[in-house]
């Protein structure tokens, strides 16, 4: 791991003497970004203390105060769960710190870009955990997500100490607000406010820079989408970051109201429910990470099923798999990312100046004090064989 502590430490360095970035609303070929107006995210940055306790309060996902090490005194925590701790703690430069998590081989290129993940140990995830290989991990706190209810009490009762995260919610309005938080928590755990409020600043000026350019397309002209999990039936609505991304690009989420009342991200419909609803685009969440060799031959089965083959979507080739970094880019370290690159894709007269690789290359570089080739760019943006081209690779 000393490899992304060295990046991560003079990434930091930089953080502290440069500042937020400034200058992407007002500029809109400018990929460095700089802080919204208007934009949903927010951040909640804690001001340095002269001196700092040995242990301090925090309020998790699910409004508990938890008394835990302070930034200076935490020596190590664990993640269960591939929610919001997940990708924050990797943006927020914290591998170092994490005694163990969830399986990372799911995302090729952050493993491709940071093979020492590997080192890190697995003991499970949700309520499918080792709790007592987590106990031998000696932790200082376990990041747990809501969903793991039991599991999340059982370690209570072990001694462990438990930050709950991954807090499911029903009105898109507080999806971003809910994902940053998430974002915020692991920021005051590890005293990293700094890094996370130059990536809310980042990330508003790309929010900002798109609602500008969308806002006036009238309901008619919108592009109407079916954002898919792993299975063209498995779909997503507007109360989670991987369906809300695809209203803040401009476009229309046909499943938006499916998961509604259900306390889930993503439900099972149909195929004559895909069909009746009969996509002018498809997006697809790459789940597996193209692990199985199959994803990519997705389109082509999809346009010789007769189920599917006279769709909108398939007829045109417009299906495009979702890019995958850190996470997912539609998960909330990326998601400005995806709000991007969806939109030019849905509308490229209208961001037809803007350089999405430039704006990725950036947030890496800045972030993750890591330069992308063409050969990270093939891992991240994979293709389906035979639909139209993501504008990326």
């Amino acid at each position: 791991m000393k490899k992304l502590r060295t990046k991560i430490a003079l990434l930091l360095a930089a953080v502290l003497l440069v500042g937020v970035l400034t200058g992407c609303a007002g500029n809109a070929n400018d990929p460095a970004g700089g802080a919204g107006t208007t934009a949903p995210v927010s951040g909640t940055a804690s001001p340095a203390a002269t001196e700092e306790p040995r242990q301090v309060e925090l309020t998790d996902l699910m409004g508990n105060t938890v008394t835990v090490p302070s930034p200076s005194n935490l020596k190590s925590y664990a993640i269960t769960s591939w929610k919001g701790a997940f990708g924050a703690s990797i943006l927020l430069g914290q591998t170092d710190k994490i005694a163990a998590m969830c399986d990372t081989t799911q995302y090729p290129w952050l493993r491709y870009a940071f093979p020492e993940l590997a080192d890190i140990p697995d003991y499970g995830s949700f309520d499918d955990v080792n709790t007592e290989q987590l106990l031998k991990a000696n932790a200082d706190v376990i990041i747990s997500p809501s969903s793991a209810a039991k599991t999340n009490e059982k370690l209570q009762s072990l001694g462990m100490t438990v930050l709950v995260d991954g807090v499911n919610i029903d009105n898109p309005k507080d999806v971003f607000q809910q994902s940053y938080a998430e974002i915020d928590l692991v920021a005051k755990l590890t005293g990293t406010t700094a890094v996370a409020d130059k990536y809310y600043a980042w990330a508003n000026g790309i929010f900002d820079l798109v609602s500008a350019r969308v806002k006036d397309i009238p309901d008619s002209g919108r592009i109407r989408v079916l954002p898919i999990r792993s299975d063209m039936t498995q779909v997503y609505g507007n109360n989670c970051v991987w369906g809300y991304v695809v209203e803040m690009a401009g476009g229309i989420n046909l499943s938006a109201d499916s998961t509604a009342s259900t306390g889930k991200f993503f439900v099972d419909v149909d195929a004559e429910q895909i069909v009746k609803w009969d996509p002018d685009y498809i997006f697809q969440i790459n789940m597996s990470g193209n692990a199985d060799g199959k994803t990519l031959d997705s389109y082509k089965a999809w346009a010789a099923d007769q189920r599917y083959a006279k769709m909108k979507a398939i007829q045109s080739g417009d299906v495009y798999l979702i890019p995958s970094g850190i996470e997912q880019w539609d998960c909330a370290t990326e998601a400005p990312l995806c709000v991007l690159w969806m939109a030019k894709v849905m509308y490229p007269d209208l961001f037809k100046d803007i350089d999405v690789k430039a704006y990725a290359e950036q947030f890496y570089a800045t972030f993750l004090n890591y330069k992308l080739t063409d050969a990270d760019w093939k891992i991240i943006a994979p293709q389906y064989d035979g639909a139209k081209s993501n504008g990326l690779t």
